[in-house]
C-alpha cells in the first residue's frame, strides 16, 4: 500500500517539476510581445513617451473599450490590428462625506494640469505604429476616422530576432 503512495507521490513530483519545461517550450513557439508604455499627458494636451519597453509574453484581453484616450495599434499600410481605450489620468474622482459626520457622500472631480500614466499594449508582430487619439465623444461625434486629433504617434521596436 505504501509503495502504492510513494510511486503516485513520484508521478506528481516529476510532474511539477516538468511542467515548467513543457510551458517554455510552448511559449518559444508564440512571438507575443507586450509593450509596457509610460506615459506623461502635458498640460497643452499632447502625450509624450516617457520610457517603452517590450517583453515577452501575452497580455490578457479586456472588455474596457471606453476612455477618453483610444489607443490603435496600425501596420505600415495604416490599418488597425488592436484597439483600447485608457480613462484621462488628470481627471480624478473623489467622494467625500459632506457634511462631516453625516454619512451622507458627495462626488468632486478634480482635474490635474499633468499627470503620468502606464499603459499595456499586446504586440503580435506586423506591426508598425501606436497611436493615441482624442475620444471624447461630446468633441469628436460624428468626426471622420482620418481626422481624429492625434496626439501621440509612437514607433514600435522591432521583434528580437532569435540566432
Amino acid at each position: 500500500m505504501t509503495s502504492c503512495w510513494r510511486r503516485a507521490a513520484l508521478y506528481l513530483l516529476a510532474g511539477f517539476l516538468l511542467q515548467p519545461a513543457f510551458t517554455l517550450a510552448d511559449e518559444d513557439k508564440d512571438k507575443s510581445r507586450i509593450l509596457f508604455l509610460h506615459l506623461r499627458v502635458e498640460q497643452d494636451g499632447s502625450i509624450r513617451v516617457l520610457k517603452s519597453k517590450a517583453v515577452p509574453g501575452k497580455l490578457k484581453t479586456r472588455s474596457q473599450a471606453r476612455g477618453t484616450f483610444k489607443l490603435e495599434l496600425q501596420t505600415a499600410d495604416n490599418r488597425a490590428v488592436w484597439s483600447g481605450a485608457v480613462e484621462d489620468p488628470r481627471v480624478r474622482h473623489f467622494e467625500i462625506e459632506n457634511p462631516p459626520g453625516s454619512g451622507k457622500l458627495e462626488r468632486r472631480t478634480h482635474t490635474m494640469a499633468e499627470a503620468e500614466f502606464m499603459v499595456r499594449v499586446p504586440l503580435r508582430g506586423g506591426e508598425e505604429k501606436l497611436l493615441v487619439f482624442e475620444d471624447d465623444p461630446l468633441k469628436v461625434k460624428g468626426v471622420d476616422r482620418a481626422q481624429r486629433k492625434v496626439l501621440l504617434t509612437h514607433p514600435l521596436p522591432a521583434p528580437e530576432q532569435s540566432p
